[in-house]
């Protein structure tokens, strides 16, 4: 397993960036992603959250069909001080049609099922649009 920055697990499927984008022109990638973003708030034991969530769920939500690209944000700090967010996921679709057939599939329901084994009473589950700004 690759390990990012301060040991954790690098968990971002690679993306490039089509040339166009970097130069302000339209392209592919400035048109919306649907989204399901995970906030946790601090778990009682971080060596243990770390370790279930790079062993165990992260696996899991690899496995969901549709998925385009998984983002993983260790939350560092706040504006002004400290923040109760420990880390969010942020997992990319195609569009809404595509995320609800996801998180209808087995793996998607595996995953959501799997959230109590490590996170109960501390993530919150968003569903968004994203783009390109």
């Amino acid at each position: 397993m690759r390990r990012g920055q301060e040991g954790y697990p690098s968990l971002s499927f690679p993306a490039r960036l089509p040339r166009s984008a970097t130069k302000g022109e339209p392209s592919a990638m400035a048109q919306p992603m649907t989204k399901v973003i995970a906030v946790y708030r601090q778990p009682n034991d971080a060596k243990r959250f770390d370790e279930y969530y790079a062993e165990t769920h992260t696996p899991l939500v690899k496995k969901i069909p549709g998925l385009r690209r998984l983002e993983v944000s260790k939350i560092t700090g706040a504006a002004g001080g400290t923040s109760d967010v420990y880390q969010v996921a942020e997992l990319y679709f195609d569009d809404p049609g595509a995320r609800e057939t996801a998180l209808a599939s087995d793996e998607g329901k595996a995953v959501v099922g799997d959230l109590p084994n490590f996170a109960a009473g501390i993530v919150t589950v968003y569903l968004g649009e994203g783009r390109l700004a």
